[in-house]
């Protein structure tokens, strides 16, 4: 060991080692970490043996093994001085990764040298003195073996996929604790990586709550072939240990024999979500037909020779996910048709004059301590040119308010009164506004003296014809904008 001429502060530590040392030194212990808490600092016969933490601690930094030394490595990790528990985890982290790179290297060195690796590993021969275990004589399992519809009961083969971080978030939320909608879909795809072709039914995933045992698996789920002869099964587990940082490992073990032959009738799986909506939306682009040539030429051929077709549903499953794409996107044939019956009364019983209402804002820059600043105008349209508007009269208001709306209105009459030879103002025949409730019961209050739920008996009246010419000539009727309509639908 390397002698040390520090004094008795304890701050001189650092003169010998440094942060990063300490951190690589106690990482060194891996799972026994949290052994340093419960290990003493001082010394003693148990203390100073090679099973004590510190002792090794301090063998890995070539320090003196005092008690000085141990009380000072002691209060920097209890005390969690600079930060050295997250320093700790990233050189774990470290080593993880390396490990993992160092396991691929060997794979790869391994796998590209076959007759070298054919050599040394020579193949294990079972022997038949040692019977494998037998699962327990149950009435269940007799009644499989007379059904016939049993898996063999020890693992075939043990595999292992990997997830990013993005995929699992896409999988299973840790707020609510439960997978997401299409978390089937993204295993499915994992599987099949690895060899599988068969049409796999999913059963609800384990997910353990409260506290789990040492041993316990955090998330497993299995899945079965959907064929009548195919008895191949998945397990499929995580446990968290196993992670890093980039991915997560979840390990498959396989059950059961494959037997894809002719006489076996494989189910495809359920297609939903957003690969539904994919298909419908490429049908109706392109046809179903032409949907249905692209899906068999992008289709794995050892799963079409295996039976199993979910990669390409029939014609007449797309053509049903056209339907159903249609359906989602197109509007609600409701939400005009009151529109298109008062429309078509007022084409034939009014005039065609118009007034168009409308605020907008961002013109002005907003004013501190001041409500939003908005300019209206009135446009006057007459005629069914599109380029046969006047603008009738502006104003500025920060009072978006009925009574504020209202005062504008009721001074641009009276305008227009001072000027006409008519003791009366004719009301305009349509006034056009968005969904503004403001606007519409300043305007029926200011050109029709009424509420709202008035006009609305006014215009159940005017379906069914109980007025005249004259009488609906009288009075101004609300109608909505086209554009506002369609951006708010």
């Amino acid at each position: 060991m390397a002698e040390s001429n520090v004094d008795d502060t304890g701050k001189d530590i650092w003169s010998l080692i440094s942060l990063d040392k300490l951190a690589t030194a106690i990482s060194s212990l891996s799972e026994r970490i949290d052994q340093l808490k419960d290990d003493s600092w001082r010394l003693s016969e148990k203390t100073k043996s090679s099973s004590s933490c510190w002792s090794e601690v301090i063998n890995a930094l070539k320090l003196d093994d005092n008690e000085k030394n141990r009380h000072t490595l002691y209060k920097v990790w209890r005390g969690d001085r600079h930060k050295i528990h997250a320093l700790v985890d990233e050189k774990k982290s470290e080593i993880k990764i390396n490990k993992i790179k160092e396991q691929e290297g060997y794979e790869s060195n391994s796998t590209g040298n076959n007759s070298v690796s054919e050599k040394v590993i020579a193949p294990l021969h079972s022997e038949p003195s040692l019977p494998l275990p037998e699962p327990h004589n149950t009435r269940t399992y007799q009644k499989a073996i007379t059904s016939g519809n049993f898996y063999e009961r020890h693992c075939i083969k043990t595999e292992f996929i990997s997830l990013t971080r993005i995929e699992w978030k896409d999988t299973y939320s840790r707020t609510h604790k439960k997978t997401k909608p299409g978390w089937t879909r993204i295993f499915n795809e994992k599987l099949r990586s690895i060899g599988n072709t068969c049409s796999l039914r999913f059963h609800s995933a384990c997910i353990p709550s409260g506290v789990r045992k040492h041993n316990c698996s955090d998330f497993w789920f299995s899945t079965a072939c959907t064929g009548d002869k195919c008895q191949r099964k998945y397990i499929v587990s995580h446990r968290r240990d196993m992670d890093n940082n980039l991915m997560l490992l979840f390990r498959v073990d396989t059950y059961g024999e494959e037997n894809h032959s002719e006489d076996n009738i494989m189910r495809p799986r359920k297609i939903s979500g957003e690969e539904r909506l994919a298909l419908g939306k490429r049908a109706n682009e392109i046809g179903p037909s032409a949907t249905f040539r692209e899906l068999v030429e992008a289709a794995d051929e050892d799963m079409l020779v295996a039976g199993n077709f979910t990669q390409c549903p029939t014609i007449e499953a797309i053509k049903k996910f056209g339907v159903d794409y249609r359906k989602k996107m197109r509007f609600d044939e409701d939400v005009f048709r009151e529109c298109r019956i008062l429309s078509c009364f007022y084409r034939k019983d009014d005039i065609t004059s118009e007034n168009i209402l409308d605020s907008t804002g961002g013109v002005l820059k907003p004013m501190k301590e001041q409500n939003d600043i908005y300019i209206y105008t009135i446009m006057f349209k007459d005629g069914i040119d599109a380029l046969d508007n006047v603008p009738l009269a502006h104003a500025i208001l920060t009072d978006h308010t009925v009574p504020g709306i209202g005062y504008f209105l009721g001074n641009v009459i009276h305008s227009v009164n001072q000027v006409t030879t008519k003791k009366k103002l004719r009301p305009p025949s349509f006034i056009i506004i968005d969904f503004s409730a403001a606007l519409m019961n300043a305007a029926l209050q200011q050109f029709n003296i009424e509420t709202v739920n008035k006009h609305l008996k006014r215009c159940w009246n005017v379906i069914h014809r109980k007025y005249s010419a004259e009488n609906i000539r009288s009075l101004s009727f609300i109608h909505l904008c086209c554009c506002h309509v369609m951006h708010a639908i």
